[in-house]
């Protein structure tokens, strides 16, 4: 497309005619063909209009190129503020995770210390002890 296009379509015999075929066969349609056909002849193949639709082209492009860099900043600062909220959640359970471990050995303690438990007491207590190393092995 371009100058070069535009001295074949006007000097080669019935190079506009093969290559209007050519779009019609493309788009599968007589009219659409000849509207792609026509499109392409004026808006980048003519020189005194193809400079136009050149800048604007550039033009669009730019902005196109800005909307993704704008879109994909936005996106950026989306992950971004997920991170920290999910880190935020992450230490929240970790502070409960860290007052169960605490209260369970307050609780083991108050077991262990007394004196007469009971066969309920034991395995309450065997239980607290190895739930307490369950939740000791997920801390490493």
């Amino acid at each position: 497309m371009g100058f070069k296009d535009f001295l074949v379509k006007t000097f080669v015999p019935f190079a506009t005619g093969i290559i209007k075929a050519k779009k019609i066969a493309e788009e599968g349609s007589f009219i659409k063909g000849t509207i792609k056909y026509y499109k392409e002849y004026f808006c980048e193949d003519v020189p005194g209009t193809s400079h136009i639709y050149k800048l604007g082209k550039y033009d669009g492009e730019k902005e196109g190129f800005n909307k993704a860099s704008d879109v994909y900043e936005q996106k950026l600062t989306d992950q971004a503020d997920e991170f920290i909220r999910q880190k935020e959640l992450l230490k929240q359970e970790t502070e409960k995770y860290e007052e169960l471990i605490d209260d369970m050995e307050r609780e083991i303690e108050a077991l262990e210390n007394k004196l007469n438990r009971s066969e309920e007491e034991n395995r309450a207590l065997s239980l607290l002890i190895q739930k307490l190393n369950e939740l000791r092995a997920l801390r490493a």
